[in-house]
């Protein structure tokens, strides 16, 4: 029989991934600004941009860290099986999904513009 699994809150882990959110958020506004400022505003928008790019990262760390600390509570073929269930199949089935919603709208083009499909 399985065990349950206690579940804790890690307070520090929440907050950094808050932090992270809105780091990533500033970097997405940011970004296509750059090209097009120039001046004080600039220095300001690259400061902006370049101090909150440790939000990726630290997000790839959580991950590894949350995903390290529960490969001993299942075996080897539990732990895959749960991982491809929960990040491959969501992976292809909006893959699929973005493709089909992306070649409709290329279609779309091609007959009012007269463009190519690419």
């Amino acid at each position: 029989m399985k065990e349950r699994i206690e579940k804790r809150r890690l307070y520090n882990i929440d907050l950094l991934k808050i932090i992270c959110c809105i780091s990533v958020i500033i970097i997405h506004i940011t970004a296509p600004y750059i090209n097009k400022i120039k001046g004080n505003e600039l220095v300001f928008l690259n400061l902006f941009n370049c101090i909150t790019r440790f939000a990726i990262p630290s997000f790839v760390m959580i991950s590894g860290y949350f995903a390290i600390s529960n490969i001993n509570k299942y075996s080897t073929e539990e732990y895959y099986k749960k991982k491809i269930k929960n990040i491959l199949v969501p992976t292809i089935v909006f893959s699929i999904f973005y493709s089909i919603i992306s070649l409709v709208g290329q279609i779309i083009e091609y007959f009012d513009k007269g463009t190519s499909i690419k």
